[in-house]
């Protein structure tokens, strides 16, 4: 009788879980524009941090949620408070060229990251 109880409380924490945790971070990777720097931090329990940066000043789109991987793509899904516009909520790994692609609903805006530390367990 007392394990319901336990049960539904455990139920209720899962679902009330956050978007996002700031754990550590497992790859870095950016592209430092003339104007604009985008960052893209993926971070450890699948979390991610992505970020556009006016040259010198502070962060002028920080956008943060979970991410899961299928082969070379990334799926994000991001948290409620903040979903971006022009993001497909892909991107796929070039392990040949060492970048990460965050691809935007117009192709020709696709950002191509490159990877700065690779912390992964999967070196």
């Amino acid at each position: 009788m007392k394990k319901a109880p336990l049960l539904l409380i455990f139920i209720a924490v899962a679902a009330c879980s956050p978007c996002y945790r700031k754990t550590k971070i497992k790859v870095v990777s950016s592209r430092i524009g003339k104007m604009v720097d985008h960052h893209l931090d993926l971070r450890r329990k699948n979390y991610f941090d992505y970020y556009q940066r006016i040259v010198g000043l502070t962060k002028i789109e920080h956008f943060k949620g979970s991410y899961r991987q299928e082969g070379d793509t990334l799926y994000f899904t991001f948290c409620e408070y903040r979903i971006p516009q022009d993001l497909t909520g892909k991107a796929y790994i070039d392990s040949a060229a060492n970048e990460i692609v965050v691809l935007q609903k117009d192709p020709i805006y696709n950002q191509r990251l490159t990877i700065r530390k690779n912390r992964s367990k999967k070196q």
